[in-house]
């Protein structure tokens, strides 16, 4: 499925309804939907071209055996799909992902830019592409080293790419390694809170804990804590 990305108009909020998440990744492929169906883009000349994925998976086989980069997939119970990876950047990238509560919903390579710079036909395809909730849709760059961006024709793609963002409304990020690891504390507890990412709770786990934060903030650890004594009870 392709769209013509309009070349001109105010960016807007893609629209976002907690409730209306009703399957995987239906959060995300809605607000994209959204804002490319905007009404007032039809009027303006044409900037370039979304292509999606009909199915929902990457637009471009990553798990193919042959190549030399590292791959893998992350089982991801936030989006309710594998997302694959091609470094393990961007795999740390997904945990953070998964455990962020700012973070609705996120796809790796959901879709391609095309559109012509320097006189050529370009296409740039996001490492990956995530829903927040104050409904902005944000896409990222995920960089293991500054290389790329010292490269001209690069910054200028990856600038393309910023303009066509902006025109949908939506926000264009590079993240580096480092600023995944910034910060080891908090690395560390993402790595730990999302190693049980698939653990399941019945009602009654989730309404114990929100009773017990109706009393006030707490910590991970100590809502597994008291939870943990409550349900060793006679």
């Amino acid at each position: 499925m392709s769209n013509m990305i309009a070349g001109s108009g105010e960016p807007r909020r893609s629209p976002y309804t907690p409730a209306s998440r009703s399957g995987p990744s239906i959060a995300l492929t809605r607000a994209i939907e959204a804002a490319l169906s905007r009404p007032d883009r039809s009027e303006h000349a044409i900037a370039g071209r979304l292509v999606l994925a009909k199915d929902g998976r990457p637009i471009r086989s990553i798990l193919t055996g042959r190549r030399v980069l590292v791959t893998g997939s992350y089982a991801s119970r936030k989006a309710g799909r594998s997302q694959v990876f091609e470094s393990m950047t961007e795999r740390q990238f997904f945990m953070h992902c998964e455990v962020l509560t700012k973070v609705v919903d996120y796809r790796a390579q959901p879709f391609r830019f095309e559109f012509n710079f320097g006189g050529k036909w370009r296409t740039y395809i996001a490492d990956c592409v995530r829903l927040l909730d104050n409904g902005v849709v944000e896409v990222v760059e995920l960089k293991s080293d500054l290389r790329d961006l010292q490269n001209r024709d690069y910054c200028g793609k990856i600038e393309c790419v910023r303009q066509l963002c902006h025109l949908l409304g939506w926000r264009f990020r590079i993240i580096r390694k480092s600023h995944l690891e910034k910060r080891p504390t908090k690395t560390s507890n993402i790595e730990l809170i999302q190693q049980d990412r698939l653990t399941a709770f019945d009602e009654h786990h989730v309404y114990r804990v929100m009773d017990w934060l109706a009393e006030g903030p707490s910590t991970v650890g100590d809502l597994a804590s008291r939870s943990e004594a409550q349900s060793s009870m006679p």
